[in-house]
C-alpha cells in the first residue's frame, strides 16, 4: 500500500496487520462498489433500489469476506445479531462500515447520517469514551444504561470500535476513512476521537459525475419488510395475523446501517 497506517491504527493492530487491514477494507469497499454498479446495469432501470440494496448488503458482506481472508488469529465473525448483517472482529477491534454521503466531501460527518437504532447504539458502547458531557437539569433522569444484545454481550474482551464512514454513488468510491468516535446523542451527534484517516491514496478518489447525483428519493437505501412466519398455534385458531410492528425493540428491520 502507498499509505502508512495512522498510529491508532498501528497501536490496535500493530504494525503489519494495520496496513493489511487498511488494504482489506479498501478492497472490500471496491468489490462493494462492483457489486452495486453490476446490480444497476442488470436493473435496467433508471432507479437506484436495486443498486442500493447491493451496496448495502455488500458493505458488511465484502467486508467479512476480505478480512477474515488474511487469517489474522483470534478473527472472529460475529453472527446472530438480529439483524440481517453480520459483522467481523479481528485484533479484538469491531469494524463497522457506513455510507456516510454520497457526495464527495473531505471528512467524515460530525452526525451519524440516518437515524440511530438500537444496535448502532449498542455498538458505540465499544467507542472510546466521550470527553464531553451532556449537562442534566433537576429532576431529569441519567442517561439511561443501554443494554447490549446477547451476541455482543458476550464478546471477551470487550472489544473496540472502528468506524468505516465512506462516500459511494453511481460513480464509485468517492472517499473512506476510518476511525474512533463517540456518540454524544440521541439525535446522532459524533466526537472523533482524533482525525480519521483516509483509506484512500492521494488522487486515487474518482470525480463525482454530476449526473448521477440525484437527490431523488430513489438515491436513498431500500427499506426492509419483517418476514415471519405466522405461529402454527395462531393458524389453527384463526388468529388473525399481525399486520404493524408492536415493538421498537425488533431489530430485525433497523436497515439504516450504512
Amino acid at each position: 500500500m502507498e499509505k502508512v497506517a495512522p498510529p491508532w491504527a498501528v497501536s490496535l493492530f500493530g504494525e503489519e496487520d494495520a496496513d493489511r487491514i487498511a488494504e482489506a477494507v479498501i478492497m472490500s469497499l471496491l468489490a462493494t462498489e462492483n457489486a452495486m454498479l453490476n446490480t444497476h446495469a442488470q436493473a435496467e432501470s433508471t432507479l437506484q433500489f436495486a443498486a442500493a440494496g447491493a451496496r448495502m448488503t455488500n458493505q458488511f458482506d465484502q467486508l467479512v469476506k476480505h478480512v477474515n481472508a488474511l487469517e489474522i488469529p483470534n478473527t472472529h465473525i460475529v453472527e446472530r445479531l438480529r439483524v440481517w448483517y453480520k459483522l467481523v472482529v479481528v485484533h479484538n477491534v469491531l469494524l463497522f462500515p457506513y455510507r456516510d454521503d454520497t457526495k464527495e466531501r473531505a471528512k467524515p460527518g460530525a452526525r451519524w447520517p440516518k437515524k440511530v437504532t438500537h444496535i448502532v447504539k449498542e455498538l458505540f458502547t465499544f467507542s472510546p469514551a466521550s470527553s464531553w458531557e451532556a449537562p442534566t437539569l433537576d429532576g431529569m433522569e441519567d442517561n439511561e444504561k443501554i443494554e447490549v444484545r446477547e451476541a455482543l454481550a458476550r464478546l471477551a474482551p470487550t472489544p473496540q470500535l472502528v468506524l468505516i464512514p465512506y462516500v459511494m454513488n453511481l460513480s464509485g468510491v468517492q472517499q473512506a476513512w476510518w476511525g474512533q468516535a463517540a456518540l454524544l446523542t440521541d439525535s446522532g451527534e459524533l466526537e472523533w476521537v482524533g482525525e480519521p484517516a483516509s483509506l484512500l491514496p492521494a488522487g486515487k478518489a474518482k470525480s463525482t459525475d454530476a449526473s448521477n447525483q440525484s437527490a431523488n428519493f430513489d438515491t436513498g437505501d431500500l427499506p426492509e419488510a419483517e418476514i415471519r412466519l405466522r405461529p402454527e398455534a395462531d393458524r389453527k385458531r384463526n388468529v388473525p395475523p399481525i399486520t404493524e410492528r408492536e415493538s421498537a425493540e425488533a431489530d430485525t428491520t433497523e436497515n439504516n446501517e450504512g
